[in-house]
């Protein structure tokens, strides 16, 4: 009987002591919820975005929009300058048919083979939660583009 009442005092013991190794995960998971995970991606998904195209106007709000979700929650800017890591890109569009350009050459109206080259003024959203291990690194990657 005394061996069973150490067992289960020590029983009792691991899992008080597990519970409060788990606080942080439990505070954690307690403050995610289906509406705020839905009011996110309902937003980011939303019309109003014009489908988040990279270089655009729906994706500059959006990464706007989720650098003020970083703040909110503590999450530090990666780089010294802010959230923001700005490239720039180019875009080639073909022409299509009913918008073709035409130029007179000898006479002869020919159809223009150039293409369209957009440069696109573009950023990345980098933010960072610094651990208590400076030798391990957790990486986490995303994309809020449509493609």
């Amino acid at each position: 009987m005394y061996q069973k009442v150490v067992a289960l005092v020590m029983l009792l013991q691991v899992c008080v002591w597990s519970m409060a190794q788990n606080q942080p995960l439990l505070k954690g998971l307690a403050s995610i919820n289906k509406e705020a995970a839905m009011a996110h991606v309902e937003f980011l998904a939303s019309d109003e975005l014009q489908g988040r195209e990279s270089g655009f106007l729906g994706s500059r709000v959006a990464a706007a929009y989720i650098v003020s979700q970083l703040r909110q929650y503590g999450i530090s800017p990666l780089l010294s300058e802010g959230y923001y890591q700005p490239f720039s890109a180019y875009r080639v569009d073909s022409q299509s048919k009913e918008n073709k350009r035409y130029t007179v050459v000898d006479s002869l109206i020919t159809d223009l083979k150039e293409k369209t080259h957009y440069k696109l003024e573009m950023a990345n959203v980098l933010g960072v939660i610094w651990g208590k291990k400076t030798d391990e690194y957790v990486i986490v990657g995303a994309h809020f583009d449509p493609l």
